[in-house]
């Protein structure tokens, strides 16, 4: 894969605040779609760019919206100082910050799929709960 490929998929906020999750947690794209408060759409856009340019891949053999992704190891050994720098650059970004705070929240309250299904606003009010 080229480098041009992965800058152009990074050059996306919604795709560098998913790979910033990815980077700590296997997730499904309504597990994004929740953490970062995004509509459909923009999550599902974000994932799957991240999966065509080899970024991540899937991590489950489940379907539609409980397939999980994670960091494809590919990537990550091949492009190890982009990785690494990606990683540093992203701990300095106060938004990315935020959405590494309701990540550790919404793991911490062990939030499924089907609550995210059930009643998505209801999991993001959680979400934003300290």
């Amino acid at each position: 894969m080229s480098f041009e490929k992965y800058f152009l998929v990074l050059s996306n906020t919604t795709a560098d605040r998913a790979l910033n999750l990815f980077m700590e947690e296997r997730l499904s794209i309504l597990e994004v779609e929740a953490v970062l408060r995004l509509k459909h759409d923009e999550a599902k856009g974000a994932v799957l760019s991240l999966k065509e340019a080899g970024i991540i891949v899937e991590a489950s053999g489940k379907e539609d919206m409980y397939v999980s992704f994670k960091i494809f190891n590919k990537f990550e050994q091949e492009n190890k100082l982009l990785y690494d720098y990606l990683r540093h650059e992203y701990k300095k970004d106060e938004l990315l910050q935020k959405d590494m705070r309701r990540l550790r929240i919404f793991k911490e309250k062990n939030i499924t799929v089907e609550e995210i299904i059930a009643d998505k606003e209801g999991v993001i009010k959680q979400l934003e709960r300290k």
